[in-house]
């Protein structure tokens, strides 16, 4: 059995089924799909809003704007993009983040320029899950999205 961190701890208390990504992978990722009920989406919104007040893990902001985006907040989400690229002033952000949340907006254009720009840092985020995560699924049927699977040699 993994031990927990202190802050790990203290995110479960924040709410059912909400854990940070070394604690929890499988419940940090029912929140990321776009198909879980509303109010569970709502409620999962919540929890990690109340998680980024601990933690500035620039994953969990992702998650927060491509929530907000999918659930009609636009300008909620373009909040979190504004936070993310101040975030990224001082400190590295991955910008696979910022594709996500890009997205969930349905703003085609910018999500494939920071997923050239993730395929240009060699983000380990993009190798990971690029094949994987439903949240970019708007992006599959277009060609650039086979143009940068087929530059990663993905299968």
């Amino acid at each position: 059995m993994r031990e927990t961190t202190p802050l790990s701890r203290q995110l479960c208390r924040a709410g059912p089924g909400f854990c940070v990504k070394d604690f929890c992978v499988k419940r940090r990722w029912d929140f990321r799909k776009s198909t879980i009920p509303v109010w569970r989406r709502n409620t999962r919104r919540r929890n990690t809003q109340q998680g980024l007040r601990l933690e500035g893990n620039t994953e969990l902001w992702a998650g927060l704007g491509y929530a907000y985006a999918v659930s009609g907040q636009a300008g909620e989400a373009h909040k979190v993009l504004d936070a993310l690229k101040d975030i990224s002033t001082h400190r590295y952000v991955a910008p696979y983040n910022v594709a996500v949340v890009y997205a969930g907006l349905g703003n085609k254009d910018a999500a494939f320029a920071w997923l050239d720009r993730a395929y240009a840092d060699r983000s380990y985020l993009l190798a990971v899950y690029l094949n994987t995560d439903e949240r970019l699924d708007s992006l599959r049927s277009d060609n650039r999205f086979q143009e940068i699977r087929r530059r990663m040699k993905l299968p």
